[in-house]
């Protein structure tokens, strides 16, 4: 484990001690969102929940159309959020 690993690992103990590293997470998926799911995506879709008990993000489809799409692409898209975010985080995506 290098030095860097440690760190980070400590640093994210102290903050689920805190309580704070859930609301990290979300801070974290909501102000980087297109730079997380990419700007195609971006550009359909908005983060308006995440429920860090159960990892369920609550995207909202920007146009109807694009709903449908997103039922197709879900669980690549969980792979690509988790793989931005360094750990499995989001365990389920709800389209409203």
């Amino acid at each position: 484990m290098s030095q860097w690993s440690h760190i980070g690992g400590v640093l994210e103990q102290i903050l689920r001690e805190l309580g704070l590293f859930d609301q990290i997470t979300e801070t974290k998926i909501f102000a980087d969102w297109e730079g997380i799911v990419g700007k195609y995506f971006a550009q359909m879709c908005q983060p308006v929940r995440f429920e860090p008990e159960d990892g369920e993000l609550w995207i909202k489809a920007l146009a109807p159309e694009w709903r449908q799409e997103f039922f197709s692409v879900r669980e690549s898209l969980i792979g690509r959020i988790n793989e931005k975010l360094g750990a499995k985080i989001v365990k389920k995506i709800r389209i409203v």
